[in-house]
């Protein structure tokens, strides 16, 4: 007995081959995928330049927008001295400079000097704004008791009684 084998053809063996079918369906789902990911990169990088070049350079001119906005939610006067962008390695940071609030009479509420917000990239699949990090540098808080016996924390009112 020899313990030479004769060389054998794979395809008399019974090797699988790989069907021409399934191969046609990998390389377009492999086509699929990379047209996709291609977007998705392009995509990103989109949104990226837009905001630094385009969008945080002209933060300061959305500024009176901002204080409208905030001041009608929070029912208070929001002021603004400055609002500047940077950016903290890949996340976007707005510092604002001399931010208060006014209760609805004109009395101070809250002042702060500087405040640095690090803007969440999540942000953009929530399409609001989400915070990554929030620094606030020497608040200046007022709290007051009105004389109907409610709460004001600079300058909002706290409703007395739960409301859901």
């Amino acid at each position: 007995m020899s313990d030479s084998r004769p060389s054998v053809d794979p395809n008399e063996v019974g090797q699988a081959k790989p069907s021409g079918n399934a191969e046609r369906v990998l390389s377009r789902v492999f086509k699929i995928i990379l047209v996709v990911a291609a977007i998705a990169y392009f995509v990103v990088a989109g949104v990226y330049v837009g905001l630094r070049y385009v969008v945080m350079p002209q933060v300061d001119s959305f500024r009176p927008r901002i204080e409208q906005l905030v001041s009608s939610k929070i029912h208070a006067q929001l002021h603004i001295g400055r609002i500047s962008a940077r950016w903290s390695g890949l996340s976007p940071t707005l510092d604002i400079d001399n931010l208060s609030i006014d209760a609805a009479d004109g009395s101070p509420g809250l002042a702060v000097p500087h405040a640095s917000a690090s803007i969440a990239w999540a942000s953009l699949l929530h399409l609001r704004p989400k915070l990554a990090d929030l620094t606030v540098d020497g608040p200046d808080v007022i709290i007051a008791r009105n004389a109907d016996g409610t709460l004001s924390v600079a300058g909002v009112p706290i409703p007395a009684q739960r409301t859901g």
